[in-house]
């Protein structure tokens, strides 16, 4: 009887490659086993998730939710926030013109899917481990990242110096 296949997907980035465990255990021949490419692996930038299908959008979603179950079960962060905004990062990176948009999160605990959909993917199981990426929006990182960010209500600031700024 073949084995069946668990629907999360497993990182393994050194490779370069996305891998399922079986439903019950990896099994002795699972690590010699290849999947036929993900979505996910194709996005490296907005300009990748602007060029997506409808049903590439779909798919794409759940491997994200996927890829952050398996993170931060292994890393800790912060799993919930990130889960709810899934749909809505994509949303948003498929009608904004990043990075010459700014896109600023309120509460950094939501940036781990911005951070996938903008050249950090492969370094995701990186997620913070020393020397790794942060688990907050981090103006270092990336050309998108426009501000940093910390817990909570980072754009209340950032409203109002362009509120001065404007007036």
């Amino acid at each position: 009887m073949a084995a069946s296949f668990a629907a999360t997907a497993f990182a393994t980035p050194r490779e370069g490659r996305f891998l399922q465990e079986p439903v019950g255990g990896p099994g002795p021949d699972w690590a010699n086993k290849r999947r036929s490419p993900m979505v996910i692996e194709r996005i490296n930038s907005p300009a990748d998730v602007k060029a997506a299908s409808r049903e590439e959008l779909d798919i794409l979603a759940r491997e994200i939710r996927d890829m952050l179950i398996v993170t931060c079960s292994r890393n800790g962060g912060h799993l919930a926030p990130n889960l709810g905004v899934v749909e809505l990062t994509l949303a948003l990176h498929r009608v904004l013109n990043l990075p010459a948009d700014k896109l600023v999160w309120d509460v950094s605990h939501q940036v781990y899917v911005h951070k996938i959909l903008t050249g950090r993917r492969d370094r995701f199981d990186t997620l913070r481990q020393g020397g790794g990426i942060s688990g907050f929006a981090m103006r270092s990182e990336s050309p998108y990242d426009h501000f940093g960010a910390g817990h909570a209500s980072t754009s209340r600031p950032i409203r109002a110096s362009a509120g001065d700024a404007a007036a």
